[in-house]
């Protein structure tokens, strides 16, 4: 067999014409100097990226033109600068203040209505229903106390929490209302003088009692569970759990029963006021 072509024995460079002649086109790496044309030389892992026929071979080179466009890049093209990131977590700081701010601002807006609401049915009130007297001012406590524990009302059954509510308190105004009630129905000594004692007082006293009597059945039936007893702790020596108020209640009767007045020249009824006083 003849060793001359160019798959003979002496190997690829044996003939010009072969595959690895210095005439032909080469798929070798390509001489030193850059000679030899456009040859598909091995690829060099420079610093700068891998370089695949770079300058030296003549030919196309597919590295990066510098160290910050490679690969391996400090930050990549998945996630980009830090700054990209931190712009990120500002964003959802600012969403989240932004929301607070915004729920903040709708409760103080409903607070702002129904103070806006009071005062103007207190306004028609005044105008309509009352004599202008300056007794008048009876009605209009006792109008801002029954507003006050219908707005108690109102937030205890939306939130459906008994925080920060002292049951104590609600049995303390519950007598209130009770005591006061009982003394206004039955005489007139403590009515306003103007048009709003004939009727309006006492329908205000009795909504207040209804308001007291409702916020106190939720702290103790259905929101139980979220009524703060730790915080509302006054007068809990030698007493069922619950039942300190009796320490103001007990002695307040005492005192009401020998000091009161006598507009109504009944000794329960001007007992009655005084208590409630």
């Amino acid at each position: 067999m003849s060793s001359d072509g160019p798959y003979g024995r002496q190997g690829f460079n044996a003939n010009s014409g072969g595959y690895g002649g210095a005439g032909a086109q080469s798929y070798a790496a390509p001489p030193q100097g850059g000679a030899g044309g456009g040859g598909y030389a091995a690829p060099s892992y420079s610093s700068g990226g891998p370089s695949y026929g770079g300058a030296a071979a003549g030919g196309a080179s597919y590295a990066s033109s510098g160290p910050g466009a490679s690969y391996g890049s400090q930050y990549g093209s998945y996630g980009g600068t830090p700054d990209a990131y931190q712009g990120n977590e500002k964003s959802e700081d600012e969403k989240a203040k932004g929301g607070k701010k915004s729920i903040a601002l709708q409760a103080l807006n409903q607070n702002v209505l129904m103070w806006a609401g009071f005062i103007t049915v207190s306004l028609f009130i005044y105008k309509f229903l009352s004599g202008g007297d300056f007794s008048f001012l009876m009605t209009y406590g006792a109008l801002a106390r029954m507003f006050g524990f219908g707005i108690l009302n109102l937030k205890t059954f939306k939130s459906q929490r008994a925080t920060g509510v002292s049951i104590k308190t609600l049995q303390l105004y519950s007598l209130v209302f009770l005591f006061r009630l009982t003394s206004i129905i039955r005489h007139e000594g403590y009515l306003p003088y103007d048009k709003s004692g004939d009727w309006l007082y006492h329908f205000v006293e009795f909504m207040s009692l209804i308001f007291t009597a409702t916020a106190l059945w939720a702290c103790m039936m259905p929101y139980k569970h979220t009524y703060q007893a730790d915080l509302d702790s006054f007068g809990e020596m030698h007493v069922p759990p619950g039942y300190g108020a009796v320490y103001l209640a007990v002695p307040i009767m005492l005192v009401a029963v020998f000091i009161h007045p006598n507009l109504n020249a009944d000794f329960l009824s001007d007992t009655a006021w005084t208590y409630a006083m």
